[in-house]
This record gives structure tokens, sequence and C-alpha cells, in this order.
């Protein structure tokens, strides 16, 4: 069980035993395919996405 933060709401996410995912996968398992992510403050760019990882406790956010 992963839980993160996002916009504000806590989700907890069932992915087995993982503690972290990479962000392009997570971005998929939410169903969202945002431009503009941050990741604890952070904006990461979408090149950076497939090398950024999200663990539990970390707190993103997208902009609609």
């Amino acid at each position: 069980m992963l839980t993160i933060t996002v916009n504000g709401s806590e989700k907890k996410l069932n992915i087995g035993c993982k503690t972290f995912v990479n962000l392009d996968v997570l971005l998929k398992i939410l169903e969202t395919d945002k431009q503009q992510v941050t990741l604890n403050g952070k904006t990461i760019r979408r090149d950076e996405f497939d090398k950024t990882t999200v663990t539990g406790g970390d707190t993103l956010g997208f902009t609609f």
C-alpha cells in the first residue's frame, strides 16, 4: 500500500508491497495525463516523469 497526497487529498494505492513507484506509472494508475506535475513542491518536467520516484508520504500536485 502506497499512501500519498494528491492535490490535498490523501490517496491509498494498492500496489502490492511496494513503497515507491515511478511517476509515469503512477500517473497511469491515477488515470491522468497532466502536463504540469509538482512533487513535494518541485515542478517535474514531462521528460523527467519516467526517472522520478514517488514514495510513501510524498505530495503530488496537478495543474488542471
